[in-house]
């Protein structure tokens, strides 16, 4: 009996950390940029478009994912779905993933990153609630301790914190809730498309629910004066626009990259380290310090994400594995054998008997693949938790854990979940 040869992204453990380093190195410059670049756009120049510029941002990346699909067709297999599904299922993940990152730049202007941050950081905890709401989570004391420990510690956290406007706060946990719900749909209706292939369906419609609003809200704006006596008030606020649009697609490609080469434990860390860092750049280029008191309710609700993240994944592997066991058919039943059922190998308990499956152009499609669901708060948005369920992780005849069957929750970040503030 023969196995799969090892991954080549894990044949050399020195090659796998220098893939990882730079995957998680790409993915915080590209995500503390964009929040740096927004912040200084909205706030310190004083755009007053946010949605327009999340429009442009929305097209942009359609605009590539469209090139990728239609230059690289063996690469990147164009997604396959029918109207119906798409209006019930794509459409409103759409709709969500606009919302996210929509709310999210309009509060740029009213609170400080750091209190966008912490108040984003919530997303784990209200992930679990709506889970909970629809059915897909399972109540379990352990974490429903850790989520009311993450809630009092941010409830306690942002009092204090430079908010100008509490119209802002009221956006960011619009954003949070918007990625709940955008989790759901993803958990529920589309676990079968890989990260791409579900951006690739949702940008455009993105674009499209954000239009009319931008239009209505942003447009005024527009028509007023502009002072052209400086270059920091047309070349400045253009150059920046145009860069944050670049990084967008940049962002959601090493989002894209960091799932396929690390784990979910190192992927959750990471998030919990991009946070940190995130409130440190606000420390220092924007002024945002934190009192001892804040710190120390930032610190616990941060220890309260890492045990959550935790408890998930260890619940997670728990289910897969017993799900595993179940599916083991017991002697006589058929399975395995000639004339018998399938094994569980290579098959997909996430398949929707009502979406179509994408058309797979290799060889590849023929033998048994692993399908791990990472889930994400959203493609633009930082990620606050990550959990990840490789089916094949208990099969001892199967070595190669590829990360080949992936769905993002958005737009994942991710950031599942949910989380922070990428716009």
């Amino acid at each position: 009996m023969s196995t799969s040869s090892a991954s080549p992204s894990t044949s050399d453990p020195r090659q796998q950390v220098l893939r990882v380093a730079l995957a998680i190195l790409g993915w915080y410059a590209t995500s503390m940029s964009i929040t740096a670049l927004n912040k200084y756009l909205f706030s310190n120049l004083g755009v007053k478009f946010p949605l327009i510029v999340t429009f442009i941002h929305f097209s942009t990346t359609s605009i590539v994912l469209y090139l990728l699909f239609a230059i690289l067709p063996a690469k990147f297999d164009r997604p396959v779905i029918s109207a119906k599904d798409y209006i019930r299922a794509i459409i409103p993940i759409a709709i969500c993933a606009a919302a996210d990152i929509g709310f999210s730049n309009l509060s740029y202007s009213r609170i400080s990153i750091t209190a966008m941050t912490v108040v984003k950081s919530s997303a784990v905890v209200v992930t679990y609630l709506v889970g909970l709401l629809f059915g897909i989570e399972k109540f379990r004391w352990p974490i429903m301790a850790c989520a009311l420990t993450i809630m009092v510690a941010i409830s306690s956290s942002v009092p204090g914190m430079r908010v100008d406007d509490w119209l802002g706060i009221l956006f960011v946990a619009l954003a949070v809730l918007s990625t709940a719900f955008r989790w759901v749909l993803v958990q529920t209706q589309c676990t079968q498309f890989s990260a791409l292939q579900l951006m690739y369906l949702t940008q455009p419609v993105s674009a499209l629910a954000l239009l009319p609003l931008a239009i209505i809200l942003d447009a005024p704006h527009l028509s007023m004066p502009i002072d052209t006596s400086g270059e920091e008030h047309i070349v400045l606020p253009i150059c920046i626009i145009c860069a944050t649009a670049a990084l967008a697609f940049l962002l959601l490609f090493t989002e894209y990259r960091l799932v396929e080469v690390t784990s979910s434990l190192t992927l959750c860390i990471a998030g919990i380290g991009k946070e940190v860092a995130t409130i440190l750049m606000s420390v220092v280029l924007f002024d945002d310090w934190l009192s001892l008191r804040q710190a120390i309710a930032v610190t616990v609700s941060i220890a309260g994400i890492i045990t959550y993240s935790t408890l998930r994944i260890r619940y997670t592997n728990e289910e897969a594995q017993f799900d595993r066991l179940k599916e083991v058919p017991d002697d006589g039943d058929g399975g395995g054998g000639e004339g018998g059922g399938s094994s569980a190998i290579g098959e997909n308990p996430f398949d929707s008997p009502t979406f179509g499956r994408a058309p797979i152009h290799s060889a590849a499609a023929t033998t048994p693949r692993d399908h791990r669901v990472l889930r994400l708060a959203s493609a633009e948005s930082t990620m606050s938790y990550y959990e990840e369920k490789d089916l094949d992780e208990y099969d001892p005849g199967t070595t190669n854990n590829s990360s080949s069957g992936l769905a993002m929750a958005e737009e994942g970040r991710g950031t599942t979940v949910p989380a922070m503030g990428r716009e």
